[in-house]
């Protein structure tokens, strides 16, 4: 399907779409309106920004609504020229949620340094499927702009949000982003959501990419307080240096925190992590150094 208009409907069931393509100019939503207690649903195999210079809304314009997309092995694609998807709600609080329908999906890169992905207000990715199985929502966008005041990005089920391509904010507000249930956030080596802090549910993983022997977070961790409540950081990439104490992050609360030990950044080596002094340090042992004699 392929359309240049707002497309609209009311009805108390869900839409199904093998394809949609957005055309043509002016920022566009999708309105369904169901009220505020059960959110309208969309599924998708795939969607496409066809338009230039304009906004396509996964979000109603209405205050009273909230939704739920699904989005199938097809993705989030573009074709036009600047279009820009952005995702979540400006005139209210309500909660617009991205889901994979029945398999992993991607997010497209747009192939700029543009504008392709903005988050506003209350975003959630459920990691979840339509059958509830976990998979994997990549951002491999180019990701610049939130709008409004701080958006509040949730990463929820058991599976990842993996972020290739680094988010950049242009001055409309930082997201802070919160991990729960027992799902995953995964940032590659450009990858990041913008500098807002980062709480870490327990039983949920984040995984990092080094890009060099010494990694620093520039985002402020919360990790889960209490007995027996851990969040899990893998850390994976280059290969980081030996020594105890490296600072890879500042913590604002929390102290259960454990480091997976299949960190491929390790590269074989004993590590783990602890909080010291509002700290996030990593301590990696030394494996030692083999001398063969012939």
């Amino acid at each position: 399907m392929s359309t240049s208009v707002r497309l609209s409907y009311q009805v108390l069931g869900e839409m199904v779409v093998t394809n949609l393509t957005q055309t043509e100019t002016g920022n566009r939503y999708l309105t369904y309106y169901q009220g505020t207690s059960t959110p309208g649903v969309y599924k998708f195999n795939s969607v496409t920004n066809a338009m230039t210079d304009n906004w396509f809304y996964l979000a109603d314009d209405s205050t009273a609504s909230k939704h739920t997309f699904y989005i199938g092995k097809g993705g989030l694609n573009y074709s036009g020229n600047n279009g820009v998807y952005c995702i979540g709600l400006d005139k209210s609080d309500n909660e617009e949620t991205i889901r994979p329908w029945n398999s992993d999906f991607t997010i497209a890169n747009r192939g700029d340094n543009g504008k392709a992905v903005v988050f506003q207000r209350k975003v959630v990715f459920c990691t979840d499927d339509a059958n509830n199985v976990g998979r994997t929502i990549t951002i491999d966008a180019v990701t610049r702009g939130y709008k409004g005041s701080s958006p509040a990005i949730t990463v929820s089920g058991s599976g990842t949000l993996k972020v290739n391509k680094a988010a950049q904010n242009d001055n409309n507000g930082v997201p802070s982003v919160t991990v729960k249930d027992t799902a995953t956030l995964a940032f590659g080596a450009n990858g990041s959501l913008g500098t807002g802090a980062i709480t870490l549910g327990n039983g949920t993983k984040l995984v990092l990419t080094a890009d060099s022997k010494d990694y620093t977070l520039v985002n402020k961790l919360s990790l889960p307080s209490g007995d027996n409540k851990v969040a899990m950081i893998r850390i994976d990439g280059k290969r980081l240096r030996s020594g105890d104490d490296q600072e890879i992050a500042t913590v604002a609360s929390g102290t259960g925190v454990a480091l997976d030990p299949n960190s491929t950044a390790l590269a074989g080596r004993d590590g783990w992590l602890e909080v010291k002094n509002g700290k996030l340090c990593l301590t990696i042992k030394s494996g030692g150094t083999m001398i063969v004699i012939r």
